[in-house]
């Protein structure tokens, strides 16, 4: 049984993950290439591993999906794992990102029906715009190191969530209210991040 289970259609990118379990999907389909920013294709390359898929999300009590929207993969492979998940009565986050504005309107678009629909599918959908980065970036920023700081703050947002299902604190919050509070229908999911000194 693995903790970390990594999807996607591109082998470079899959190659790079070292020991962690991943799923190759759409060979079919991409050849192990991208999807190009193709949804309609990421969508096709999940279903040809939607076995696959559904065994990641039925041999868990919660799954915390980590996507980039706005591109081929990330967006056409959120809604098979949200409609597997909602089938087999998973509890489900998705933690995504959305297109720095300089990626185009196109990507931002995408990125936004895909939001919308995982909003109607899941337990809990944590944005993070990519451009609130530039709150911190000096305008000269190389787009590499952009994208590398939109990682950082990805997976520091999921080492925060992790905390609070973890942390002994003033308010205690266990694995099972965790769970509960996403499930309730009407919440709204916020994080926010912080520093002082």
């Amino acid at each position: 049984e693995n903790d970390v289970v990594v999807a996607d259609t591109d082998n470079r990118t899959l190659e790079s993950m070292g020991t962690m379990s991943v799923i190759r999907m759409g060979q079919e389909w991409t050849q192990g290439e991208g999807c190009g920013g193709d949804s309609a294709l990421g969508e096709k390359a999940a279903g040809e591993n939607t076995e696959a898929l559904r065994e990641v999300v039925e041999q868990t009590d919660m799954v915390v999906v980590i996507a980039a929207l706005g591109g081929g993969a990330g967006s056409g492979t959120a809604r098979v794992v949200a409609k597997l998940a909602r089938d087999a009565g998973t509890t489900t986050m998705f933690l995504v990102t959305l297109p720095f504005s300089f990626e185009g309107g196109w990507r931002r678009n995408l990125a936004q029906e895909s939001l919308e629909s995982l909003r109607r599918m899941v337990d809990a959908v944590i944005a993070l715009p990519n451009d609130l980065l530039f709150n911190t970036l000096k305008a000269d920023t190389p787009m590499r190191e952009a994208f590398t700081l939109a990682d950082n703050m990805l997976a520091e947002s999921l080492a925060s969530l992790a905390r609070i299902a973890v942390a002994d604190g003033l308010i205690p919050a266990d694995f099972a209210t965790f769970r509960n509070v996403l499930k309730e229908s009407s919440a709204t999911s916020l994080l926010g991040i912080g520093r002082g000194s």
